[in-house]
C-alpha cells in the first residue's frame, strides 16, 4: 500500500486509529481531545441542519453555513445548555 507507514514512531502516547468501511484515520495522542470535542460539535451541527431541512429551510447557506446559520445555530445551542 503506498503511502502507508511500515510501522509508527514508539511514543509513550501511541496515536489512536479510528477505522469503518470507509477508511482510517491516525489521530495523534495530542489531538485526540480536539478531535473528540470537534466531531461532537459537528454531529449536533449536522442534528441541526437536519431539523432545519425539515422545516423547509433549503441547504443552501446551511451547508457551508452563511453568517445567519451560524448565528441561528449559536442561539439553539444555548438552548441546549
Amino acid at each position: 500500500m503506498s503511502g502507508v507507514p511500515a510501522s509508527l514512531p514508539s511514543s509513550d502516547f501511541p496515536p489512536v486509529i479510528v477505522a469503518d468501511d470507509d477508511g482510517a484515520v491516525v489521530i495523534p495522542q495530542t489531538m485526540v481531545d480536539f478531535v473528540a470535542h470537534e466531531g461532537a460539535e459537528h454531529e449536533l451541527y449536522e442534528s441541526w441542519v437536519f431539523s432545519e431541512v425539515e422545516k423547509g429551510v433549503k441547504l443552501p447557506g446551511l451547508y457551508p453555513p452563511n453568517d445567519d446559520a451560524k448565528a441561528r445555530y449559536a442561539a439553539w445551542r444555548k438552548t441546549r445548555g
